[in-house]
């Protein structure tokens, strides 16, 4: 009987169709925030399920305890053509969540990671600044210039492939003593 339950074991854990794929978190948008603010934010990543246990270590942050599952914003960029073996193109799903910064919270990184049943994500740093933030709003079709006050920190990506964003500020002069 014991031999039976040792080869019974030994069998199911040597078999690929049943282990399960560690989740993997591929980014934070925006990836970083002001002082004194909430930051709504979209963690991309695969094998998260509905929901995944989220942790952003450090002070002066407050973190929800799990982000769920929400719609991936996607977008159709130019056609790559690519070999048979590289056809098919996996993009993370992404999950939604609310990060508050305290007033008083120190600049600089703070990591974070996901994780569920199956394993726990690399940390990925989040950035804690003074400066008034700016994020990005994905639109389909031309870009349009968008205006900025400075001193300013723009939050954006390259989505779809071969995104263009466009940035306009006044021009300032510089100041000689």
């Amino acid at each position: 009987m014991r031999r039976i339950a040792l080869t019974l074991v030994v069998a199911l854990s040597a078999s690929p169709a049943l282990r399960a794929d560690p989740p993997h978190a591929s980014y934070i948008f925006p990836a970083g925030g002001q002082r004194g603010t909430t930051v709504n934010v979209r963690v991309g990543g695969h094998f998260l399920h509905e929901r995944a246990v989220f942790e952003m270590l450090g002070s002066g942050i407050t973190a929800p305890a799990e982000l769920i599952r929400g719609e991936t914003i996607w977008f159709e960029g130019p056609l790559i053509r690519q070999p048979a073996s590289q056809a098919s193109e996996d993009y993370p799903q992404d999950y939604a969540g609310q990060i508050a910064i305290a007033a008083d919270a120190a600049n600089g990184q703070r990591w974070w990671r996901c994780w569920n049943a199956q394993g726990v994500t690399a940390a990925l740093p989040f950035v804690v600044g003074d400066l008034p933030e700016f994020v990005e709003q994905e639109a389909q079709g031309d870009p349009i210039p968008v205006a900025v006050s400075l001193p300013v920190t723009i939050n954006g990506r390259i989505f779809p492939r071969e995104d263009v964003d466009i940035w306009s500020f006044a021009r300032v002069r510089p100041h000689f003593l």
